[in-house]
């Protein structure tokens, strides 16, 4: 029960702000829940505060989901040679090889790596701790918060929901959860919701939350529901409610400094300018300290005074030029200057202006629930100055050939105007092969020009102009697919790759197919991949280049060699998406290949992980001592003395407890280090328990007596 008690102060310590102030009295309902599980050691941790609330300006089209993070789910112990640190798929799914273990919560660490920009590596050493505690055990529900932060950083909104709805709906003891705790992730629900462009949905959630709730009217978290749904009406265009809801806000709050957040400035920043009150933004954000409060006032002062547009486009040039700023700044600034071009009604100017914009990619920035403009807008206003173009040359629809003649007679002296009838062309060509001509001359004008792969990756995964990726070029879109893996789009790399019913004729088949599967299974298309990869197994040594499956070989060739890394990449992300069976299978196929002998030791490491996780705890020590053993058939070096120590584990989760106390043993007498000595000793104390529990139980069912 100490233990017990550790935890839920640690929980509730490390909870936000918001939610810190939980009467004392909560403590012992978390106590029970803490009681009615026999939860693991969770250790002693700092945690460092954070803010996983962190309303996003919600996107135009919903967020896409991305699958879980490509780190293997278990530790492995340190070798001199090692399988991981693959050779080079792409830069974008590359994932580090696997990481060191962790053996308690430590919520420091995780934060330090989000701190280093490494979200993706503080989501494995989540997933890797909380599968060793028991489900909604009060350790479970900390690791469920910490999960939910860094999902934020990820902005994967649909993972969110889905983990929000779990911890709150498939808990059979939830109504022993305190009300603060359950408010949390329902928030984080809400949040999520609105960010993946479902504002209907995230204000029926938020109704419930604030109807049903009749004890803090006046608090923290009560204030940010209301701002939510403030938030809600901007996005789903309800600006009346949202002008009603603003001023009730600044009514109940006019007094409360706790409600009066930077991010309500922003959204009522967002509801004036919907209004058309800009004097009023500019009054609010006259400060300009940061470039958010810039963005506003900037736009505000265009749209209150068109005549200050020279100074505004002065000092946004000095504001882009003078520092570094990030995309999401770089996009609202450009959306001010393609604001501006069009006020000038030249049609130059606001194509060149919306291209520009356009090539800062697919970014969250900070207009989003005030402005629409997207990649549909390029092909619309090219579409019509196509069509007019069109009727000016006397080309009849469904003249496609006259058609593309022109626009290949227009590109020598204008390309702008070559690509306004190509666009027109392309609008209402129903012949698939002058499509994919049409297209293919409209990639490569556009090819020529500034940041051309953001713009063709907008244009042509970001529009429903584009119904169809198959009329896009092969060479194209295996082009399209580098550049969306480079900029981690791995939804639309996986479209991409989808609309490819062969391998294009420049790529080698086997590492294609590998790839693909790796792009699938990154975009959380677990069975997709794993069909990809069986058939690509189907005969291993020759898709390797092997012509036989025999003893070690010392002069494996570098081809080999880096196939071999790109294929336990691949079945090292199954590992981190808890897919085992499935990697299971595909590492016993690669231990059939001619492997040298560090190489098999790595393997039967990965192998036995897998056992583990699918409790064939025999099978998972049976492995880490084959893992163990050296070459000499010692096994005393630093990988073989952790694999013991994972076998004997296994072996004790297994119920080989005489089995387990003879290698506890065996390891007390090589091991030299005193803390090691002592771990090892408590767990043969552990098996001591463990196996009087077990003979007393034996009795019990035989009819004896404790």
């Amino acid at each position: 029960m100490r233990e017990s008690g550790l935890r839920a102060a640690l929980f509730f310590r490390n909870m936000p702000a918001m939610h810190r102030s939980i009467p004392l009295l909560l403590l012992p309902i978390l106590l029970l829940i803490a009681s009615s599980v026999s939860a693991e050691p969770g250790g002693n941790t700092q945690p460092t505060p954070d803010e996983p609330v962190q309303l996003k300006s919600a996107p135009l089209k919903p967020t896409p989901v991305v699958g879980v993070g490509s780190i293997a789910s278990e530790t492995a112990p340190q070798a001199d040679t090692a399988i991981g640190g693959i050779g080079e798929p792409e830069p974008a799914v590359e994932a580090p090889r696997k990481i060191e273990p962790v053996d308690e919560f430590d919520v420091a660490h995780i934060d330090e790596l989000i701190a280093l920009e490494l979200p993706a590596l503080a989501l494995s050493i989540i997933d890797q701790q909380q599968q060793r505690v028991p489900r909604f055990s009060p350790m479970w529900y900390l690791m469920e918060r910490k999960r939910i932060s860094v999902m934020v950083l990820l902005e994967r909104w649909q993972d969110i929901i889905q983990r929000s709805v779990v911890a709150l709906q498939q808990n059979p003891r939830v109504q022993l959860i305190p009300q603060e705790i359950v408010d949390w992730f329902r928030t984080q629900q809400a949040v999520a919701t609105l960010n993946a462009g479902d504002a209907e949905g995230a204000l029926k959630l938020l109704g419930q939350m604030i109807w049903s709730q009749t004890t803090y009217q006046r608090e923290v978290v009560f204030a940010l529901w209301r701002r939510l749904v403030i938030n809600a009406y901007l996005q789903n265009g309800n600006i009346a409610d949202a002008e009603r809801a603003m001023l009730r806000y600044d009514y109940d709050y006019r007094d409360s400094a706790f409600a009066l957040t930077e991010d309500w400035k922003y959204t009522r920043a967002g509801v004036l300018l919907r209004l058309e009150r800009y004097p009023e933004v500019m009054q609010q954000m006259s400060e300009r300290l940061s470039h958010l409060e810039r963005q506003y006032y900037l736009l505000a002062k265009l749209r209150a005074e068109p005549e200050s547009m020279v100074s505004v486009l002065d000092e946004i040039e000095q504001l882009t030029s003078a520092s570094l700023i990030s995309r999401k700044d770089r996009w609202a600034y450009r959306y001010i200057v393609y604001e501006a071009a069009l006020s000038t009604d030249e049609d130059a100017l606001i194509t060149q202006r919306l291209q520009d914009l356009l090539s800062v990619g697919e970014v969250s920035h900070s207009f989003q629930q005030i402005i629409d403009v997207d990649a549909d807008d390029w092909w619309q206003r090219y579409r019509s100055k196509g069509e007019a173009l069109g009727n000016r040359f006397r080309l009849l629809r469904g003249d496609d050939v006259a058609w593309y003649a022109k626009a290949a007679e227009t590109r020598q002296h204008n390309t702008d105007k070559a690509v306004a009838i190509l666009v027109a062309l392309a609008a209402h060509s129903r012949t698939s092969h002058h499509l994919r001509l049409t297209h293919g001359e409209l990639i490569s004008i556009l090819s020529k020009r500034k940041n051309s792969m953001d713009l063709l990756l907008q244009l042509y995964a970001y529009s429903d102009f584009i119904d169809d990726l198959s009329i896009i070029p092969v060479e194209a879109r295996t082009r399209l697919i580098d550049h969306a893996l480079d900029k981690k789009e791995i939804t639309q790399a996986a479209r991409l790759m989808r609309s490819l019913d062969s391998v294009p004729a420049d790529q080698d088949p086997f590492v294609w197919r590998l790839r693909k599967a790796r792009v699938l299974i990154l975009d959380g298309a677990y069975r997709e991949g794993e069909q990809v990869l069986y058939k690509l197994f189907e005969n291993l040594p020759q898709a390797l280049g092997l012509d036989f499956v025999g003893p070690v070989r010392e002069d494996i060739d570098s081809v080999f060699a880096d196939k071999l890394d790109r294929i336990m990449q691949v079945l090292f992300d199954l590992q981190s998406v808890q897919r085992h069976q499935a990697a299971l299978d595909l590492f016993r196929d690669v231990a059939r290949l001619p492997l040298q002998f560090q190489l098999q030791r790595e393997l039967y490491f990965w192998m036995a992980q897998s056992e583990q996780a699918l409790s064939n705890y025999a099978a998972a020590a049976m492995n880490f001592l084959r893992s163990a053993r050296m070459e000499d058939g010692g096994m005393s070096d630093q990988w073989a003395l952790s694999s013991r120590l994972k076998a004997a584990e296994a072996l004790v989760k297994a119920g080989l407890f005489d089995d387990a106390e003879t290698l506890y043993r065996r390891l007390l007498r090589v091991t030299a280090n005193e803390s090691r000595k002592a771990m090892i000793e408590q767990e043969m104390q552990q098996i001591y328990l463990l196996r009087n529990a077990s003979e007393a139980v034996l009795t019990d069912e035989s009819g004896g007596r404790r």
